[in-house]
């Protein structure tokens, strides 16, 4: 088995939203023949399925939800993504997707190819007593700030950078609003209960920010269980770096980094 790294854990961790997505050939068969025994397979932690239809192309798409309903797991005609609200580390999130890969392996042909890969973190930054929003990331990512005497005073800033990696692709978006944080739609909402986080009031006065990190790879290789992690260990080395390199240090002490490679 391999040792996979660690994210590290804050103890004033500003995670709110972690996706990872493997796209696929259409399974052969229809899914729906075979999502009552992959549910069952995960039916401890999962309970919950609800079912749906992907429109306009109407294709059944299943979703399966933790007890605590802080995870889930959606199973398409091409698609496996586990998201969740909750995080302890990489290696938690591992496991997890370990036990989901082996049991989806008993849906699939032998010899069955995936397309892409990705993994995705979205960070909820906010002001506090000790750090400001604009004292925690780094001026690069900042939006423009206009002379006192301007009275200017921002409502939103985004900036989107992408990146080609040594492995595949990047996309960084950074968001900084006053007031309440504008989630990006393709993750919210969702069927899942909100971070903690994202539903605090901040009690400091501040603009509030997002970083979205979505880090992909195009491929096409035989679905395995090893090739499968192996491809979210080296997506998530270069993530986890990048968060690292965005922020400024005060606001890592602040968050309180505890790094461990257990």
């Amino acid at each position: 088995m391999n040792d996979y790294t660690s994210l590290g854990k804050f103890k004033n961790a500003p995670l709110i939203y972690v996706l990872s997505q493997i796209v696929f050939d259409p399974i052969p068969k229809q899914i729906s023949d075979h999502v009552d025994d992959f549910h069952d397979a995960i039916r401890d932690y999962f309970p919950h399925k609800i079912e749906e239809q992907e429109l306009p192309l109407k294709k059944n798409r299943f979703e399966f939800i933790s007890r605590n309903k802080k995870r889930g797991v959606i199973l398409s005609d091409n698609s496996l993504v586990l998201h969740m609200t909750e995080y302890n580390d990489f290696r938690d999130y591992c496991n997890h997707t370990r036990h989901i890969l082996e049991q989806f392996m008993k849906l699939i042909p032998d010899n069955f190819y995936y397309h892409r890969i990705g993994l995705r973190y979205i960070d909820l930054i906010l002001p506090n007593e000790n750090l400001l929003f604009e004292r925690q990331l780094k001026s690069s990512f900042m939006a423009h700030s206009f002379p006192d005497n301007m009275n200017c005073q921002l409502k939103h800033n985004e900036t989107l950078s992408q990146y080609d990696t040594e492995i595949g692709s990047l996309n960084l978006h950074i968001s900084q609003s006053s007031g309440k944080a504008i989630l990006p739609s393709n993750a919210f909402p969702n069927k899942l209960d909100p971070p903690e986080l994202l539903t605090r009031k901040s009690e400091t006065e501040g603009n509030i920010g997002l970083a979205d990190i979505d880090h992909y790879m195009k491929k096409n290789d035989v679905f395995t269980v090893e090739s499968i992690m192996n491809d979210f260990n080296a997506l998530h080395n270069i993530t986890k770096q990048t968060f690292i390199d965005i922020a400024k240090n005060e606001a890592i002490e602040y968050w309180d980094w505890e790094s461990h490679n257990e």
